[in-house]
């Protein structure tokens, strides 16, 4: 090959090829290995692959990882510079065990923001229920890798100070849940029976959780859309075992001798129930927290409202076979529209259960779905 003047040479360079193999990991079935060109884009194969009782989170690199290094279907180019090469993407499985948060204080008046995680990103089942006689919530919320959310479990409030006889002072109300509970009113000295009155018993503290941590639900008044959910609580009997009202869905329940109710747009304040009123005889009952507030009561023999429960966030979603709602003991009527969506019964539990409202401190609960 003889070049008889001066020329050019130019190389020509073709883009490496490699595959990606896809490995089961401990699951069933089968994918096909996938060619890709250096410099071109493309979407991994939708997995297949299967794996009893668990949920396939994605891909990772070992097969060993618990995070995920790619998502199912993730589009990715330019995985190795090296020629022919094989590379091994794992399936990561993901138990769907659910994330558990009791109440956390000490006496039901006091706790603390507990914080949950997100292991990888995905659609996640909320559930959410008030403190004393509380509500419930639900609904699925989509999070990315790390996300953090921010749950405050409300608290039982407390009974007030019982009679003390032939002591002529004032006998101290309950005091409120943790997360909203109102507290209850002081008892006064009844002189035509030689005792001071027992003191009001105190509301149940509403269960939330939000996006940001600004602690207890009444911090977010200006900060409403970082809420995600609220699960209201309960509000307390007056004297007499005259019976108050249960946390709500889109509203309170009527508690004995009518006070007023917690709406989505009204009640005694915004994450807050009213404190019952001092008396001269036994002190009125605290209300629940929630998105509203219950009302105390202002006469021993009235029983306090709950608070109201809250679902109208845009981020709250009905997915994965998980409708949106709230339940309530007695608060209404069944409601329909996706942000008020309420069912109405006459569950009530000490245990936190489904479509049921909660004895005793809140609860929450959040569980992976998938992706």
């Amino acid at each position: 090959w003889n070049i008889a003047r001066n020329e050019n040479l130019y190389a020509k360079w073709n883009p490496i090829t490699y595959k990606i193999k896809f490995n089961a990991n401990g699951g069933e079935g089968s994918i096909s290995n996938q060619t890709f060109t250096y410099d071109v884009e493309q979407a991994l194969t939708e997995n297949s692959f299967t794996k009893s009782i668990y949920i396939f989170a994605g891909w990772a690199t070992s097969p060993d990882a618990i995070e995920i290094t790619y998502t199912d279907k993730q589009k990715v180019s330019n995985l190795t510079t090296t020629n022919n090469k094989i590379i091994n993407l794992y399936a990561v499985w993901l138990k769907p065990e659910p994330y558990e948060f009791a109440y956390n204080g000490t006496n039901g008046t006091d706790g603390s923001i507990q914080t949950f995680t997100a292991p990888i990103a995905g659609y996640y089942k909320l559930e959410a229920w008030g403190a004393q006689r509380g509500g419930y919530s639900t609904g699925v919320v989509k999070l990315t890798n790390s996300q953090n959310l921010y749950i405050a479990v409300g608290g039982q409030g407390t009974g007030g100070a019982g009679y003390i006889y032939n002591v002529a002072t004032t006998s101290s109300g309950g005091t409120g849940g943790y997360n909203g509970g109102g507290n209850g009113g002081s008892g006064g000295w009844f002189s035509g029976g030689g005792y001071t009155c027992t003191g009001g018993q105190a509301g149940g503290g509403a269960t939330h959780i939000a996006t940001v941590n600004l602690g207890v639900l009444a911090n977010y008044a200006s900060n409403k859309s970082e809420v995600l959910i609220v699960a209201g609580g309960g509000g307390t009997d007056g004297w007499n075992n005259n019976v108050g009202g249960y946390g709500g869905g889109y509203q309170s329940s009527t508690p004995y001798s009518g006070v007023g109710i917690a709406t989505q747009t009204s009640g005694c304040d915004f994450g807050r129930g009213c404190n019952g009123s001092n008396s001269q005889t036994e002190g009125g009952p605290g209300g629940g927290g929630g998105w509203y507030g219950g009302y105390g009561s202002g006469h021993a023999n009235t029983g306090a409202s709950g608070g109201s429960g809250y679902i109208g966030s845009s981020k709250l979603l009905s997915s994965y076979n998980v409708t949106k709602h709230m339940y309530c003991y007695n608060c209404g009527s069944n409601q329909t529209a996706e942000s008020i969506r309420t069912i109405v019964g006459t569950c009530i539990k000490d245990a936190a259960t489904a479509d049921c409202a909660k004895s005793g401190h809140g609860y929450a609960r959040i569980t992976y779905l998938g992706q």
